[in-house]
């Protein structure tokens, strides 16, 4: 079985403990979204605008059937650009910036959560493994994995928690980004959104994608991977 790429591993052992994270008191509001493209359904944030992916080749080897960002709802960079890292470190007013992430990929040569986990990963900003588990969500088995992201100058630039699934040939990868190094304080909320991934779309549902009031879909937005 192929590795998440050797730069990922830490020198010593993972601390699995790093996974348990904190609790918070005010449990994450969601609601649940239904891919118009029937590959997922998931509970995002409700406070959050929601940015529907157009289907897009990522890379030779890559593409992308199917997404979703959960943006925060005030003033900030394009989506692109914070993925990219910087724009987590921009001044806003709303508290909560952490951004959040469904998607359905078609990947040549992906046998495994594993390989799935590295060639996603592998295209990210100067990713470190921070913390790497196991996990089973509604009996699909996945790979969490908690990375930090530097800068060019080695800065501290963002983090973000991954959970990877494979089924009937797709890959899904569930996403949260958040201030460098604050996994601890993110953990209970990204749990509870990859929890609640689901494959597929429930038979009779109308896939109708969740838009705050006054918000409109994005559908021409090139699917983020910085």
């Amino acid at each position: 079985m192929t590795g998440v790429p050797r730069r990922l591993l830490p020198a010593a052992l993972v601390a699995l403990a790093l996974l348990a994270g904190c609790s918070t008191s005010t449990p994450l509001s969601t609601q649940r979204y239904y891919d118009p493209g029937g590959f997922f359904n998931a509970q995002l944030p409700s406070a959050n605008q929601i940015v529907v992916m157009p289907v897009q080749k990522l890379n030779p080897q890559m593409d992308l059937l199917s997404g979703v960002v959960a943006l925060p709802q005030t003033p900030s960079p394009s989506p692109s650009a914070a993925f990219g890292g910087g724009a987590l470190g921009q001044a806003v007013t709303q508290t909560d910036m952490a951004w959040y992430s469904v998607a359905a990929v078609k990947a040549k040569g992906i046998t495994s959560v594993t390989d799935l986990a590295s060639q996603l990963l592998g295209q990210t900003t100067n990713p470190k493994l921070e913390a790497q588990q196991r996990v089973i969500v509604n009996g699909l088995p996945g790979l969490l994995v908690v990375a930090n992201h530097t800068d060019d100058t080695g800065a501290p630039d963002y983090s973000d928690a991954s959970a990877f699934f494979l089924y009937k040939g797709v890959g899904f990868w569930v996403r949260e980004l958040f201030p460098y190094g604050e996994w601890s304080q993110r953990s209970p909320d990204f749990r509870s959104v990859m929890q609640s991934f689901q494959p597929g779309v429930p038979a009779g549902v109308v896939a109708v994608p969740l838009v705050q009031p006054g918000l409109s879909i994005e559908s021409k937005l090139v699917w983020p991977l910085g």
